[in-house]
């Protein structure tokens, strides 16, 4: 069986879809440029006039709003995207850490690299003044 929301939650759907793509930072332009469906149909359903979108549409704008009906008709409005966004950025510093530490730790190979070539270079004949072809500056 398909979890439909109530009645209750289409009468507010156009304070819900407006609160939505502004989360999402999406103007009705790109909801039509991503879901197919008609700017006049997005309007209708933002300004509450016309019936409520079918199944179909409403699964093709959230598809392009990339949000699930709980987000959509939860009861706390927004709670399950703050706790999803909430996820999406503890794995995004997870993420940010790791790199972090790679190049710490890579950072620590290469001056230790240079260090060694700078020791390497200075430790040869005919290279005490510095100079690239060994012969004495003069």
């Amino acid at each position: 069986m398909i979890d439909l929301p109530s009645v209750d939650h289409f009468s507010d759907l156009p304070q819900r879809l407006s609160a939505l793509l502004e989360r999402k930072g999406m103007t009705q332009r790109q909801l039509h440029d991503r879901s197919g469906v008609s700017i006049s149909r997005i309007n209708e359903y933002v300004k509450g006039k016309g019936g409520p979108p079918t199944l179909p549409i409403l699964n093709r704008l959230l598809d392009a709003l990339e949000a699930t009906r709980d987000e959509l008709f939860s009861e706390t409005k927004g709670a399950v995207a703050q706790d999803s966004a909430r996820m999406s950025l503890e794995e995004r510093m997870a993420g940010l850490e790791e790199q972090h530490s790679f190049l710490e730790a890579e950072f620590g190979r290469l001056k230790l690299a240079i260090e060694h070539s700078l020791k390497s270079i200075a430790q040869r004949p005919g290279r005490k003044d510095g100079s690239r072809n060994g012969n004495a500056a003069g």
